[in-house]
């Protein structure tokens, strides 16, 4: 069998001052900032139930709503490194559109968080949805909460029919705009609408993980059926979320104001508003968390002495990673090198991961701030995801041998594939992305020169660019792909299912396709499971992606703020799963 990471994770939630480092233990999770280190010690794996009934929206209240010290009011302030370029949540795959219309637009299920969640569960809980029912392997029924209630320009209770025409948008039906995220929703045969408050939903074939499918952003936020018709979703919202949208504007600020008719609020949001800056520059949006112009920030290691001691009683959030990056191979005609798993093993030998995680990461600069990060490689799915990813280190060892770094074994197969002159290739990358993403593209050029791969750097706009043409596979040479996608067998559907506009290289292995549909299909979790580290097994002999290392995502908040550490979960998510229980001293 397969090596595999089982080790569970301790989550440090850490409070700096100026004169000394004190530590304090959280169960935690990726923020509406994300950030993220894990140590291993505790035996745990992820729970990833199948469809099942899910409780009444009471749940959702939190202890910490009684707590006299709560207090109400106040705006949460971040920072977007790029414009979404859109709020319409249908019509964009950017994770900035994706946080930027998460507080105004329901799901019909939520992740789970709270004091004692961890972050990495995929557990679910009602949002729009009171409650849900899987009365066989092949049908979800949801029963919409009464209180849901679009807000704006709509004005009216949410009704099954928002939900079958949101699901119709999505897959382009009836005039909708067949969103590239349509694949997230390809298990669904049809959606049925017995009455104004109940959703059936009849699949194609059994879906194990159908339920995180509905609690995920980039599924099926619900947008009423007078959309386009009452407003613009571009620019404008009516949606029935915990915030609504009081102004946009583009490459600048988003604001919003609290939903005071949120059907799952009476005392929350404890905010009034959220406000998300589009700062494009880093150090520009550092300068502003230091003066405390924002509640909350990314950062990396090179920043953390400056800001600990600029920002006295600086709250630091470090968290396992749920984004996994790659080269990715053009798979247009599948060019000549690409063409040869030896050249593809190369290029990932090619690769010094530890020197990656030092200078991308800071993992030594961590290290003189009293965080040991551990030196954690990347396999084909982001190693946050305990007990599902495959560890690179823990494989066996012929499959280990193409992520060790050696630049002669990797020349040697440059070589017997025909390449010893090497060759040149377009590099593509975007700048829409801040943390190890840039660092980690820069250094692939200097790493893979050393065997005669020669990268010509272009370095892409984010939204007019990368998500058009490099993201869906329209692209030639080789790209640094980053993806965030939810539950650990959507990361495999996504990226190698050949009918995925996320699939970037194109990939179409007929037994890669069979095992992957083949743990979409299997509700028995630990079934499952084995299968999901199975196909990481055959993709490390293929090695169709060459995955790069992911060190912490750091998050800073200002020492006003409240709750952050104890509600944490699946990062874009954040606005429903975590934002309303946020409150500033």
């Amino acid at each position: 069998m397969p090596g595999r990471s089982d080790d569970g994770q301790r989550l440090f939630a850490r409070r700096f001052t100026r004169r000394r480092l004190l530590t304090t233990a959280s169960v935690a999770g990726a923020g509406l900032a994300a950030a993220a280190l894990v140590g291993c010690e505790q035996k745990s794996t992820v729970s990833i139930p199948g469809p099942r009934e899910t409780k009444p929206t009471g749940a959702l209240t939190p202890t910490a709503t009684s707590t006299p010290s709560i207090r109400r009011g106040g705006t949460w302030r971040i920072a977007l490194a790029a414009d979404p370029g859109s709020l319409d949540p249908h019509a964009n795959t950017s994770i900035n559109a994706k946080i930027a219309a998460a507080p105004v637009y329901s799901r019909l299920l939520a992740y789970e968080s709270g004091p004692g969640k961890a972050r990495v569960s995929y557990s679910t809980i009602p949002d729009a949805a009171e409650f849900t029912q899987a009365p066989d392997a092949q049908t979800f029924v949801v029963r919409l909460n009464s209180r849901a209630k679009f807000t704006g320009a709509v004005n009216r209770t949410m009704t099954s029919a928002d939900v079958k025409y949101s699901f119709d948008r999505v897959l382009g039906r009836g005039g909708g705009i067949a969103t590239s995220d349509a694949q997230l929703l390809s298990m669904v045969q049809t959606v049925e609408t017995s009455d104004e408050r109940t959703v059936t939903f009849k699949l194609k074939e059994p879906y194990g993980a159908f339920a995180q499918v509905l609690a995920d952003v980039r599924a099926l936020p619900i947008l009423p059926i007078e959309t386009t018709k009452s407003f613009d979703p571009a620019r404008q919202v009516a949606g029935s979320g915990p915030f609504t949208l009081k102004s946009y504007e583009a490459g600048s600020l988003i604001t919003y104001q609290r939903n005071n008719d949120w059907h799952l609020g009476n005392d929350r949001p404890f905010l009034d508003g959220i406000e998300m800056s589009i700062i494009r520059d880093a150090p520009a949006a550092l300068a502003q968390f230091l003066g405390g112009a924002l509640d909350a920030l990314s950062l990396t290691a090179a920043d953390m002495k400056r800001v600990k001691d600029g920002v006295k009683g600086l709250v630091v959030d470090l968290a396992p990673p749920l984004m996994i990056q790659n080269i990715t191979f053009s798979g247009l005609d599948f060019e000549p090198p690409w063409r040869d798993v030896r050249v593809r093993r190369a290029v990932s030998m090619a690769i010094n991961r530890d020197a990656m995680l030092d200078e991308s990461f800071g993992l030594k600069e961590l290290k003189t701030q009293g965080v040991d990060a551990p030196y954690t490689w990347d396999g084909f799915l982001p190693w946050g995801i305990t007990g599902y990813s495959l560890d690179a280190k823990q494989m066996k060892p012929d499959r280990l041998a193409s992520f060790k770094f050696s630049v002669s074994e990797a020349a040697k197969l440059m070589d017997a594939a025909g390449w010893r002159d090497g060759f040149g290739v377009e590099w593509h990358y975007t700048g829409g992305f801040r943390g190890g993403y840039p660092l980690n593209a820069r250094l692939v050029a200097q790493h893979l020169r050393e065997i005669k791969i020669i990268l010509r750097t272009t370095v892409e706009d984010y939204a007019a660019v990368f998500l058009g043409n490099t993201v869906p596979g329209n692209f030639r040479g080789v790209a640094s792909i980053a993806q965030s996608l939810g539950e650990p067998g959507n990361y495999l559907t996504a990226m190698y299912l050949p009918s995925s506009s996320r699939n970037s290289g194109k990939i179409n292995d007929p037994r890669l396709t069979d095992m992957v549909t083949a743990i979409n299909g299997n509700t028995n979790r630990e079934e499952r499971r084995q299968q999901i580290l199975d196909v990481q097994d055959y993709l490390a002999d293929r090695m169709y992606n060459v995955p790069l290392p992911n060190g912490p995502m750091i998050t800073g908040y200002q020492p006003a703020a409240r709750n952050v550490m104890e509600y944490q979960s699946h990062g874009a998510a954040a606005p429903v799963d975590q934002a309303p229980y946020y409150w500033k001293a």
